[in-house]
């Protein structure tokens, strides 16, 4: 099947909206990769996935102790890669449900790593919250992400403008 066949197939409006517009406003707010963790479970020193923990990296903070605040945890394991060049993100989604993320060190829009890391965390929980819940709110999913996105996001020739939620 080809794209434009499949979108209408899915369910959630956040698909919809992402299916084949690589502008949309959720790829603009939220990390390329969101590993969804048991807190409880999590050693980022042995994490079999990807992101994890650099060998020797000490750690800057401990997981998320609070709901919803992220943390810079420690530096990111790289093959072949620059030391400090990312690092490891976590935020607290509910109870001991989390989500972690890599985050680069700078952006060519001078965005630094801990303002991305607070800007990234804030959309991830409200992804979670409003659009993978057991029921979708779209239209409070999409205005918060319309104030987190990337400062260097640019609107593409299928871009809704922010606030407007109809479909296309």
């Amino acid at each position: 099947m080809k794209m434009g066949q499949i979108c209408p197939m899915l369910t959630r409006k956040w698909a919809q909206s992402v299916c084949d517009n690589p502008w949309a406003v959720v790829q603009q707010s939220l990390p390329n990769r969101i590993e969804i963790v048991d807190l409880r479970r999590l050693n980022l020193d042995t994490y079999q996935y990807s992101p994890r923990c650099a060998e020797n990296s000490l750690p800057y903070q401990s997981l998320p102790a609070r709901q919803g605040e992220p943390v810079m945890i420690c530096e990111q394991q790289m093959v072949g890669g620059k030391a400090a060049e990312f690092y490891v993100a976590a935020v607290r989604i509910d109870g001991d449900l989390g989500a972690i993320w890599s985050i680069a060190r700078s952006s060519q829009a001078g965005e630094t790593g801990e303002a991305r890391m607070a800007r990234q965390g804030k959309a991830v929980v409200a992804f979670l919250q409003y659009g993978l819940g057991p029921s979708e709110d779209f239209s409070k999913l999409y205005n918060i992400l319309c104030e987190l996105r990337a400062p260097d996001s640019a609107p593409g020739p299928h871009h809704l403008d922010c606030g407007d939620t109809r479909s296309r």
